[in-house]
């Protein structure tokens, strides 16, 4: 419908093991180099109808699962079912949302502001994709009919 032209960058990592932790700061310190050169390269390039190309696009760097907070007995982690979203760009309000306990285990949050909220849920992967789907400018009803309350608080 024209909304939007997407673009997937596979950044080439091994940054996601399930062994040998120890190793990863060079991994993890790769990877946001990558991300913070790629960034800056959009802010610096002019955009077409905006003052950069930053300032047109929309970048969602995540994972579909994050790791856990223990070590297994291979000295990695293994799948937990909450993880990080990286929102930069046109239409994202910038800070930081949602929360972990000191189990690292998900809290109740407020879809529309982030904050934890006692009133709120606990986000899963449902809530996150019908927030994007809301940030590229759709109805998340139309298009995941069964998706769940959009999580709109990064939403500029």
């Amino acid at each position: 419908r024209g909304r939007t032209t997407s673009v997937t960058i596979n950044q080439v990592g091994g940054f996601d093991t399930h062994s040998n932790s120890f190793d990863q700061d060079s991994r993890w310190n790769s990877m946001f180099l990558f991300l913070h050169d790629f960034v800056t390269g959009l802010a610096n390039q002019p955009g077409m109808i905006a003052g950069s190309l930053l300032a047109e696009t929309t970048i969602i760097y995540f994972s579909e699962f994050g790791r856990t907070p223990q070590l297994n007995g291979d000295s990695g982690k293994d799948h937990h079912p909450w993880t990080s979203i990286l929102t930069v760009g046109k239409g994202v309000k910038p800070g930081v949302y949602g929360l972990t306990d000191g189990d690292q285990e998900g809290v109740k949050t407020s879809m529309t502001t982030g904050l934890p909220d006692d009133n709120g849920q606990i986000l899963d992967v449902t809530n996150m994709v019908a927030g994007l789907v809301v940030l590229a400018g759709a109805n998340a009803a139309e298009y995941l009919p069964n998706g769940g309350k959009p999580f709109t608080a990064m939403v500029a």
